[in-house]
């Protein structure tokens, strides 16, 4: 699943290929250590997502080498001697029948086993929600368009083709990893022991309200260029003062009206400091309601009422109406990053990886 620190238990696997190697577990070395993207472009998996993400600059251009990745996959599986593992969180949007192509053809030499963590439903929506408005969803598309965790989705294809007892899931809380960390808690689900030093780092970490509040706005910018006008003023020359490769000179003009945002824009905006982030108490309700059936689905596979784990959530939140209001301290703020950033890379001839300097949020 998504949300589930996957990408930092994929990074670990990566840098300890070798150690698992010799332990008899080879983990794909991909182009990344997240699959994902090999798995959408071999195989169709999440496809209108995927094409969305290539036509916006984010996917690697090696995603489209389509006979490069072919060639990775083909030598990966042709060795069936050892344990192999895979890990891709849009392998939960395989179809059925790739999923059963899968199991007899490519990997008929191999006994084919399902792996998951299931985070609880409104822990789950509050993490999503922060990744959607990395998509450039607003808190308004999100209304319509409810952070859910899609656990049918995801999982009966592989329950109904693999066998339950072929799709271990353990539920993402504190509670149930072993040594407290995840990436060894899925080497236990798979029979082994961690080898030294293998722990899953800390990444994708949240966002402050500030960073939510301006990509959202920009997000809707993207539908209805008129919407920048919320931005507040200060900020909004901040953003005008950018260079022009950050895209939001476009985004204004009305060149992406339905693209997802800028690449470098983004990876500013979200970086802005402030007070963390919480999602709008309507979004919570309206995923809670659009998941109810959903959740009562896994908790019927678990065995064990899955709310539960969510009991400690913060229900508190702001409500959507002030959820894109600025604080003037949140305006001084994001506008100095703003500002700062954009000295630094003038300074530094636009180089798109540096990073303004850190600041204590």
């Amino acid at each position: 699943m998504h949300k589930t620190a996957s990408t930092a238990c994929q990074r670990a696997f990566d840098a300890h290929r070798p150690h698992l190697a010799r332990l008899g577990l080879r983990y794909l070395a991909g182009p990344a250590p997240n699959h994902s993207f090999l798995i959408m472009a071999l195989f169709g998996a999440d496809g209108e997502k995927f094409d969305r993400m290539r036509d916006a600059g984010y996917i690697k251009p090696v995603y489209l080498n389509t006979d490069y990745l072919s060639g990775l996959w083909r030598a990966f599986i042709d060795d069936s001697r050892t344990d192999a593992l895979l890990s891709a969180e849009a392998g939960g949007y395989l179809s059925k029948e790739r999923i059963r192509g899968l199991r007899d053809e490519d990997l008929r030499n191999f006994d084919l086993t399902a792996l998951a963590f299931v985070r609880p439903p409104l822990s789950f929506a509050r993490s999503a929600a922060q990744q959607m408005l990395k998509q450039s969803h607003s808190f308004a598309m999100m209304m319509h368009q409810p952070p859910v965790p899609d656990y049918r989705v995801r999982f009966e294809k592989y329950i109904d083709l693999l066998d339950r007892d072929r799709v271990l899931l353990e539920i993402f809380h504190a509670s149930r990893m072993r040594e407290g960390d995840p990436a060894v808690t899925l080497l236990a689900m798979m029979g082994y022991a961690a080898p030294a030093g293998l722990k899953a780092p800390r990444v994708n970490e949240s966002m402050s309200a500030t960073a939510a509040k301006l990509l959202s706005i920009l997000a809707d910018a993207t539908a209805d260029p008129g919407r920048i006008e919320r931005v507040p003023m200060p900020v909004l020359r901040a953003l005008r003062a950018l260079p022009s490769k950050f895209g939001f000179g476009e985004l204004e003009r009305g060149s992406l009206r339905g693209a997802m945002m800028p690449r470098r824009l983004l990876r500013l905006a979200q970086d802005i400091p402030g007070p963390p982030f919480a999602m709008p108490v309507e979004i919570g309700d309206a995923a809670e309601e659009a998941s109810s059936e959903d959740v009562a689905w896994i908790s019927d596979v678990l065995a064990t009422d899955i709310k539960v784990f969510d009991s400690d959530y913060p229900r508190a939140g702001p409500l959507l109406a002030d959820a894109e209001t600025f604080e003037p301290d949140e305006i001084r703020v994001a506008a100095d990053w703003l500002s700062r950033s954009a000295r630094i890379r003038r300074r530094i001839g636009g180089d798109s990886r540096a990073r303004p300097p850190s600041t204590d949020s």
